[in-house]
């Protein structure tokens, strides 16, 4: 007997010591190992599951393989931004001729004392960083057959226009211009610049002329005009047929030495109630005749003029027996110097105010006027007498 409980012992003692084995194991992959630089672990209640530590593997995975994650690119922020590349012109240093199809494909100069012409008929197109600079001549007349033609390249395309540096002579008859940004840009000093009987269509800046430039035109036409012209120079015009898209400005005078003289001329938009049509922010002189103004907000929008005369005007309506509201306002004379200004001769046929005086405002006579009323005056107002209000519209303010 005692041979049989001793080995019934040491078998009872092996059983508890793999037992107790399989508990430190099991304790240790449960991680309830106890706490590095702690004292002692704790025991998971049954059914528990105890959290791995940050960086452990799960049971029975082994030691995890290092990372192969890239540690996170730093991008430097970006430079400054380079200055645009400015493509040099290209020089005419002898006269020469443009003939048909003649293609310009970046910046042109003529030199000074150069003369080009371009050949009666012939179409000329441009990239869209071409600008020609005029500091010689450039000439055409083509005005008795079928026009010139300088235009963008593409159908959708823009080109830069013609600048008519100081001393430079422009001298062109029956020259359209399509798709320019600023079709006609006269500096200060030109020796001469005419631009008759061509069609500028869907320029950004149809006429340009800087203080101290002049441009003359007769007979001329802009179409689908995107953006106002601006006239710091001396501009005249005669029989101009100046249309606008209806939310841009006309014609806007800023400068007190610019000069405007307009004749029977006609000033529409391609829709009624758009941006304000004559317009001075400073000018010495606006001189407007026989001429008709519509599709605008206000005909006249003057905020400093030092003098101006309206003459055979007719105002709101492409007639003067016309359709009537075309414009929302008439004449807005809200500054002017001493003058004497005057109004003669003329229809304002608006939807609001026909002639409205406010502000600072020299003496102003008006005769032989016709309005559908509507008309306001403050401060010293205007010279009207009762027999210079026509009872109706005046039928010769329209363009001869």
């Amino acid at each position: 007997m005692d041979r049989v409980s001793a080995t019934v012992d040491k078998r009872v003692a092996r059983a508890a010591t793999t037992l107790l084995l399989a508990l430190v194991v099991s304790a240790a992959c449960s991680g309830d190992n106890p706490t590095p630089g702690g004292g002692g672990g704790t025991t998971s209640p049954p059914g528990s599951t105890s959290p791995l530590p940050t960086g452990s593997p799960p049971p029975g995975m082994g030691t995890p393989p290092p990372s192969t994650t890239s540690p996170p690119v730093t991008i430097p922020p970006p430079g400054p931004t380079p200055p645009p590349v400015v493509q040099p012109p290209t020089i005419m240093s002898q006269n020469e001729t443009w003939a048909d199809g003649k293609q310009l494909s970046g910046p042109v100069e003529i030199a000074s004392g150069v003369t080009v012409t371009i050949a009666p008929g012939a179409k000329i197109t441009a990239a869209t960083s071409a600008t020609i600079t005029i500091k010689g001549t450039l000439q055409a007349a083509s005005a008795a057959g079928a026009h010139a033609k300088i235009a963008a390249a593409t159908a959708t395309g823009t080109w830069g226009g013609l600048v008519v540096a100081s001393s430079g002579t422009l001298a062109l008859d029956g020259v359209d211009l399509d798709n320019a940004a600023s079709a006609i840009h006269v500096q200060a000093g030109n020796a001469d610049a005419k631009y008759d009987r061509g069609t500028i269509t869907a320029a950004q800046t149809p006429f340009e002329i800087d203080a101290g430039g002049k441009l003359a035109t007769t007979r001329a036409a802009v179409l689908g005009a995107k953006g106002a012209s601006s006239i710091n120079g001396d501009f005249t015009t005669s029989y101009l047929d100046y249309q606008k898209v209806a939310s841009a400005e006309g014609l806007i005078a800023g400068d007190p030495g610019a000069t405007m003289f307009l004749a029977d001329s006609i000033f529409r938009a391609t829709a009624s109630g758009g941006g304000d049509y004559i317009v001075s922010n400073a000018a010495k002189l606006i001189h407007v005749e026989y001429s008709t103004i519509t599709g605008s907000h206000c005909g006249f929008h003057f905020n400093a003029v030092a003098k101006f005369e309206i003459d055979h005007v007719t105002d709101g309506a492409d007639a003067p027996t016309g359709k009537v509201n075309l414009n929302s306002w008439g004449a807005m004379l809200y500054g002017s110097g001493a003058g004497p200004h005057t109004i003669s001769n003329s229809n304002f046929m608006n939807s609001g105010a026909n002639l409205d005086l406010a502000g600072k405002n020299g003496r102003l006579t008006i005769t032989n006027t016709y309005t559908t009323g509507k008309n306001t005056a403050s401060g010293a107002g205007w010279i009207w007498i009762a027999t210079d209000v026509a009872k109706t519209p005046i039928l010769d303010a329209k363009p001869r």
